[in-house]
Parts: structure tokens; sequence; C-alpha cells
């Protein structure tokens, strides 16, 4: 059994705490996660010279040509996914953001759209796990965090915002999804992660390797 999920929302939501999280109760449950970041976790090298390429080139890549790099990066963890082993299989941000990149650079949407569903079908994503919480607080804590040194700070507040709106428009949407998991970590993040609990724990149970009875 195999279950994969793309966890999405904006910098500064929670993610990579909540994704831990996952691994964590897949732990306790004796159930393998292989989590398909961008520089670290279950990655290819390829997907890791791509990953150094968009950090070293940002700034230098016309907006268009930055998007199609990260589709080409997309791709390449759909396949990772694709070939994972069985259990859970966490994709730490995928087309969503893909698209809200794409909108707010002013690409054509409508046409990368069929090309993102090729991915969530090349990754077969069960669940898309999207975590909320207000924008001020996410952007306060993408802020503290990086210094102003991350890309997020560099393109801006106003471009933060769009983005975040983005998402959250096309999550909604549904068709890039596969089952909504909505996420609320506006308040603390023991609660985001009884919320990822409810939602992951009956997969987790099936999944469980039976227990050998004793004598």
């Amino acid at each position: 059994m195999k279950i994969v999920l793309a966890i999405e929302g904006i910098d500064g939501a929670g993610k990579s705490s909540l994704a831990r999280h996952v691994q964590q109760l897949c732990a306790q449950q004796g159930v393998r996660c292989s989590r398909i970041g961008r520089r670290t976790g279950f990655i290819s090298p390829c997907v890791a010279k791509l990953t150094q390429l968009l950090g070293e080139e940002t700034g230098n890549l016309t907006p268009h040509a930055e998007v199609f790099a990260r589709m080409a990066r997309e791709y390449q963890r759909a396949h990772l996914a694709a070939s994972a082993p069985p259990g859970i299989v966490i994709l730490d941000r995928f087309v969503l953001t893909i698209l809200a990149l794409a909108r707010v650079n002013g690409l054509d949407a409508p046409m990368l759209i069929p090309l993102l569903r090729e991915m969530m079908a090349r990754a077969d994503v069960h669940a898309t796990i999207f975590v909320t919480c207000p924008f001020d607080m996410a952007w306060q804590r993408v802020s503290s965090r990086n210094r102003g040194l991350s890309s997020v700070i560099k393109r801006g507040e106003r471009l933060f915002r769009k983005i975040s709106d983005y998402l959250e428009d096309d999550f909604h949407r549904g068709y890039l999804t596969g089952q909504q998991w909505t996420v609320d970590n506006s308040r603390n993040l023991p609660e985001a992660e009884e919320q990822v609990a409810a939602y992951l724990m009956p997969y987790l149970e099936q999944a469980a390797p039976a227990a050998v009875p004793t004598a």
C-alpha cells in the first residue's frame, strides 16, 4: 500500500513542521515514510542539481524560464514519488506552487494545467494537505527565519500575498489536489498536528504491519 500526499501552503505556514510530524506518525506505526524534498530527503541527483540551478540563478532567469525550470524539477519529483517504496510518500510543495508562480508571472495558466495534471497522475497523488494561517503570521515567520536572505523576502510582501491568494484559490478549485485535507495552523502547532493525525491515522492503521501473535 502506498499513499502519496502533497503538502502545500505559503512559506511560513508550517508545512515543514507538519511534514516532520507525518514522518513521526509513520515511525510510531511502523510504516515507511519517504519525504521527497527539493534539497534533502528522498531525492535524486537531478532534483538536487535543478534546485541548485534555481538557487544560483535567482534574479538571472526570466520569470517564464524560472517557472519552466521548476516544472522540470517537479516532473522529476513526480517520477520519484511513483518509484518510491510502499508506505507514505510526502511531496513537500508540488503543482499548486508551480501554478501560483505561473499566475503571478503572467503565464497562460490554462495551458499549463494539463501538464500539471499529468504530474499529479504520474505521482498518483491521493490528497493534498493545505496548511493555512493568517498572512501576517506567515510573513513574520519568514522574515524572522531568513533575516532578509530568502527569495521570498527579496520578491517582497506584495508578491508573497498574491502567491498566497492564488494558492488558496487553486486549492479550493480542487482540480490539482486529489482529496483536500485542510489544516489550520493559525493557533499552535500541536493543534495542527492533531488535525493531520485525524486525516492520516486511518491510512496508517491499514498500512501498519500486523502484530505477530504470541504463543
